[in-house]
């Protein structure tokens, strides 16, 4: 056998291996963790939103891998099965929960953004492999939760955890969340997800990526003896190394989110996401003290909702416009104060 022969052996082992020892297959989900007890599979009570999102990505490209054996049937099945728990036991009415204990229930603990990136990536897969609108209709909920409750476009970064003033990133909630926005953009045809993408990977990726090259005073090898080769064909001089951990302050106060450094301009930020229904997020910056309002208007010039009218310090706001009420249709938002006058349209779509 040939290379890809043995990889595809080696890739039907694990499959059966992952059938036989994690799918619980009376309540149709994956476990994180399983043993054997007597020769006989001993799974475990408990499943990950980011293992069950990643199970369906594994289990899509299984059923073609395998399309035509008696696997594909096996595969489709636990696929179905697996998507379906996500949405019946892991979904919420405020974004998809951590992890599930059976006989317990959801985990009540704050929800994070890797598990809406997850639930994200894995209905995406759900529904290439399918077809099933369910499951598409899903994904986009998962994605809309991690854009609206995470995503902070005046910090152009995401909460880690819902909440929490400080973010705290890894190479492993990294990749989740740009994996998201990839497939989101890709699957969901969500057409701001690239710029988001690429603007957390300038805030966060950049500042994560280890640099040695000349610049950082490397002559070669390792020659400062830090483990961290020295790469010369990067002309960036940043190779495939990661910070193993990462932290951004937040400082969440006032109005809606806000970063403490003090912007040098005011401006306003396009609302994300966008088109939206029915909450989108309105970010702006204030450069000097003073009172300033936002406001939004329907086309013919008729005002909607004030959102903002008050005294307000320099620093980075941002505000969650709910247009439950609203006709789909073009809207425009505008910031006013300190002779300010600054115009921005968006999109509802119901």
């Amino acid at each position: 056998p040939g290379p890809f022969d043995l990889m595809k052996g080696t890739s039907k082992v694990l499959v059966q291996n992952l059938l036989a020892l994690h799918f619980d297959a009376v309540q149709g989900t994956f476990v994180d963790e399983s043993g054997l007890t007597g020769g006989a599979p001993d799974p475990g009570n408990t499943i990950s939103t980011v293992n069950a999102g990643y199970a369906l990505v594994v289990l899509k490209h299984a059923s073609a891998e395998f399309a035509g054996t008696p696997l594909e049937g096996m595969i489709q099945n636990a696929l179905t099965a697996q998507a379906d728990f996500l949405l019946d036991s892991l979904r919420q009415a405020d974004g998809f929960a951590s992890a599930y204990t059976l006989g317990v229930g959801p985990d009540p603990a704050a929800k994070t953004a890797s598990a809406q990136a997850a639930a994200a990536r894995g209905l995406y897969a759900a529904y290439e492999a399918t077809g099933t609108a369910d499951y598409l209709a899903g994904a986009d909920e998962a994605y809309a939760h991690l854009i609206q409750s995470f995503y902070l476009p005046s910090a152009q970064a995401f909460r880690t955890t819902s909440g929490s003033a400080q973010a705290v990133y890894g190479p492993k909630n990294f990749a989740l969340i740009t994996g998201a926005l990839r497939e989101a953009y890709l699957v969901g045809g969500h057409a701001e997800a690239p710029a988001i993408y690429t603007r957390f990977f300038k805030t966060v990726g950049n500042q994560m990526q280890l640099s040695e090259g000349e610049n950082t005073g490397e002559s070669g090898s390792d020659s400062d003896g830090d483990g961290i080769p020295f790469i010369p064909e990067q002309p960036d001089h940043l190779p495939p190394v990661f910070a193993t951990e990462a932290t951004l302050d937040l400082q969440t106060v006032g109005v809606g989110s806000e970063t403490a450094v003090v912007p040098e301009a005011i401006r306003l930020s396009q609302n994300y996401p966008n088109p939206f229904n029915p909450g989108t997020t309105i970010g702006f910056t204030i450069s000097e003290p003073g009172t300033y309002a936002l406001t939004v208007y329907d086309v013919t010039g008729r005002k909607v909702r004030t959102l903002v009218n008050r005294t307000l310090a320099p620093r980075s706001y941002e505000v969650r416009f709910d247009a439950s009420h609203l006709a789909t249709g073009v809207y425009f938002y505008e910031l006013q104060g300190k002779g300010t006058h600054l115009i921005k349209k968006m999109i509802l779509m119901k």
